[in-house]
């Protein structure tokens, strides 16, 4: 009935604004030892949008990654401060056993079919976790990690509502806001030498955790509905084929859309290739679950190529069991998604998750025994009840301790290859940081690594300005 406060309202460390008042201060940063003439390059139009869009948004990244204090930071400290009190509703929100966000597509009387809904507050969550984890970081910073990992914990729960959605894109927003917090986690369990009570409840509370995710459901459920409902709106002329397709597609295929179709035809095919990838996906042993995603990917390929060949147009002109297989195949080759990607995503987060905890064991052993294990099996079975296996080998994950008092742990990732603890995000070589992603990266050739020390907190160097 009431548009809510704004000043109650969560404003993101992203948004315009705030980027602008810390583009204010780092160009007072900038300022000093500069002479007039440098001052008048700086405070240049084209220097201040760089400050603006990349230096100021670089310095947010940053203290979303590494604990970071008032001190270093004190226009992103305001930002905390004036944002206490939505930042505490979240973490209350959080407490709650359900969360509802009806799409606003579902609203009124212009509803455009399932394909085309909106989802504001999936997308709208995942920024208020990248905002508790900016606060996260700031608590620890500040020597509480305590409050740190109430931040994290109501992350991880946001996560997990937004994965109650049955769309694909709630799922890979749930897997993304998950990833966020469970690096912030491993951050936080080797920052100012936790002790163990603490660190065991960190374990304890990354074990009741499941994966927030369930693609497979998503997919049996949500996509095929999705498909369904775009028969229908075609079927009824509320919808065509290029609104499908997108912008600049589909026109072509329109004109069989209004002649004599057989939409059961349509319906059952649907169910037919919906049916055999969610048999595919459910294969228990990962190796025979990716040949049959593989296989099911070459058949789609295969059945998008068949309606750009001659003789089936020609044969749709003369025949509507031809035109209904043929609209059939089109409208399949568009309509399912990027499926092996979003089960790779899912197996990726499920590995991050164990990797976290792994991490938190370790710190619990090294807060009782005063260092890290030579060993991951020295956890067992004091820490943990058994090392969990790397999915993507079916072997141990790879541990080594580092002279530097820190430790190198990761799972070797899609291409099952040790590929020397290259991180998949590029920050990690070989093992090490590394200050800007090297040439030498290659994605295929990556690893899901976490490097113990983590690099402190430091603002990024002063960018070269356009004169």
């Amino acid at each position: 009935e009431q548009i809510p406060d704004p000043t109650n309202t969560l404003q993101m460390p992203y948004g315009k604004v705030e980027r602008s008042l810390l583009a204010y201060w780092l160009t007072q940063q900038y300022q000093a030892g500069l002479t007039a003439e440098e001052s008048d390059v700086l405070l240049s139009p084209k220097n201040q949008q760089l400050i603006v869009n990349q230096v100021a948004e670089e310095v947010v990244d940053r203290a979303m990654s590494r604990p970071w204090t008032s001190e270093q930071v004190p226009p992103l400290a305001e930002w905390v401060t004036k944002n206490e009190k939505p930042l505490d509703l979240l973490i209350e929100a959080s407490e709650r056993p359900k969360w509802w966000s009806p799409s606003p597509s579902l609203l009124g009387n212009n509803y455009n079919g399932a394909i085309a809904m909106l989802l504001p507050g999936a997308q709208s969550m995942r920024g208020a976790a990248r905002a508790l984890c900016i606060r996260a970081m700031w608590h620890a910073g500040e020597g509480r990690p305590t409050e740190a990992w109430n931040d994290l914990k109501a992350s991880f729960q946001l996560a997990r509502f937004c994965s109650q959605g049955i769309t694909l894109v709630e799922q890979l927003v749930a897997i993304a806001m998950d990833g966020i917090a469970l690096q912030r986690t491993a951050t936080l369990l080797q920052h100012g030498e936790p002790d163990a009570e603490f660190a065991r409840q960190v374990l304890n509370n990354l074990k009741a955790m499941e994966v927030p995710c369930d693609v497979i459901k998503s997919m049996d459920q949500g996509e095929r509905m999705f498909y369904a409902d775009t028969v229908l709106m075609l079927s009824q002329q509320r919808m065509m084929l290029g609104d499908v397709w997108g912008p600049g597609g589909g026109g072509q295929f329109d004109k069989l859309a209004l002649v004599k179709i057989d939409w059961n035809h349509l319906l059952r095919e649907g169910n037919h290739w919906f049916d055999r990838l969610i048999d595919a996906c459910k294969q228990p042993i990962r190796p025979e679950r990716d040949a049959a995603l593989d296989a099911f990917e070459q058949d789609l390929l295969q059945l998008g190529s068949a309606t750009k060949n001659p003789s089936h147009w020609v044969a749709s002109l003369l025949s509507p069991q031809a035109r209904s297989a043929m609209l059939s195949d089109v409208l399949l080759s568009i309509m399912l998604p990027a499926l092996d990607a979003a089960i790779k995503a899912e197996d990726r987060a499920r590995m991050v998750l164990d990797l976290t905890r792994v991490a938190a064991a370790l710190a619990v052993y090294r807060a009782e025994q005063g260092e890290y294990p030579e060993k991951l099996a020295e956890l067992v079975p004091d820490v943990l009840e058994r090392v969990p296996d790397d999915l993507y080998s079916g072997k141990p994950f790879i541990y080594e301790r580092k002279s530097d008092g820190g430790y190198l742990l990761y799972s070797v990732f899609q291409n099952g290859l040790d590929d020397g603890g290259t991180d998949v995000g590029g920050e990690i070589l070989k093992g090490e940081w590394i200050a800007k992603e090297s040439e030498d990266f290659d994605y295929n050739k990556s690893d899901i690594v976490i490097r113990v020390p983590m690099p402190k907190f430091e603002l990024p160097a002063k960018p070269e300005f356009v004169k």
